[in-house]
């Protein structure tokens, strides 16, 4: 979420079992009411936690002490970033299917989020928030956290830096306007446009908040040479100005899987949690920048 975390690679240490890779996501909110913070955030991980899908990152426990607030104990990605995944291949004789599997897994990670009851909203769809697992499927991250930061930021007119471009044109019209399912729909038109194009939206301006100003002006991305017209079409009904007015993320996913030849066949989604998390063991995370923690077990929650 921009500059208000930070993430932390760790290893949990099973008692009987290999030493797994794990990412610890730390939030930062200066100057915010602690104790609002961690009723929101308890709030997250007990939604966060109720989550079975192949294409949701899965939450294997909460840690303490590696800052003001719990950090989330998830897999470790290795394949990075959507983004940088496509990246590392974009040469590759299968670019094509690989672009157009990824949008599927997140529509489909995305249905699951909105069918659920009541209806989950990710809030910071974006490509930096889908990771790619082990075995290549991609997986929404950091859903629910865009209401923590909302309601918590000491900077709440000004969106993390970069977020605005995959933001809902209402998101910025009124002051009590709140992320919705109808404005994660926007945000998949300019994940679409990221992952087909290899391009952030708004490409042709450098500023975000020159893209702020282009919204209020009802101004969409641009559209690179690279996105096909049918693609170019669904975006652009992602983008109705009148929420209301989008497709369903059902609707959505229909419609790509009758017009693409994705072979959908994923395996069957990897777990930690029946592997490991029921021992509470000692475990160490290493942060990007060198520095190394050791954790006493007393502190690793794992969720059940």
């Amino acid at each position: 979420m921009g500059g208000l975390s930070d993430v932390y690679r760790g290893t949990w240490s099973a008692p009987n079992g290999p030493d797994v890779p794990v990412a610890l996501k730390v939030v930062r909110l200066p100057g915010a009411s602690r104790e609002r913070v961690l009723n929101k955030l308890e709030h997250e991980f007990l939604v966060w936690k109720t989550l079975r899908h192949p294409n949701i990152l899965e939450l294997c426990g909460i840690h303490l002490g590696l800052g003001e607030y719990p950090a989330m104990v998830s897999p470790w990605c290795k394949g990075g970033d959507i983004v940088s995944y496509l990246k590392k291949h974009e040469n590759g004789p299968n670019i094509k299917d690989l672009k157009l599997k990824a949008l599927v897994e997140v529509l489909q990670g995305l249905q699951y989020l909105h069918e659920r009851d009541p209806p989950i909203v990710h809030g910071d769809l974006k490509g930096a928030n889908i990771l790619v697992s082990t075995t290549g499927e991609a997986l929404l991250c950091d859903f629910g956290l865009a209401s923590v930061f909302d309601e918590h930021s000491t900077s709440q007119n000004s969106p993390p830096k970069g977020t605005c471009r995959w933001m809902a044109r209402e998101l910025f019209m009124r002051d009590d306007a709140r992320h919705t399912t109808y404005s994660d729909i926007w945000a998949f038109g300019c994940v679409a446009l990221e992952l087909i194009s290899g391009e952030r939206p708004f490409c042709t301006i450098s500023k975000d908040q020159q893209v702020i100003i282009a919204l209020y002006r009802g101004d969409l991305p641009y559209r690179p040479q690279t996105v096909p017209d049918s693609m170019w079409r669904l975006m652009l009904e992602c983008w109705t100005l009148e929420p209301t007015d989008r497709p369903s993320v059902h609707a959505i996913l229909q419609r790509m899987l009758g017009e693409s030849l994705v072979d959908l066949r994923c395996s069957a989604p990897w777990s930690m949690r029946n592997r490991i998390v029921r021992s509470v063991s000692p475990w160490s995370a290493r942060a990007r920048s060198g520095g190394r923690r050791t954790c006493s077990p007393h502190q690793i929650f794992p969720v059940a």
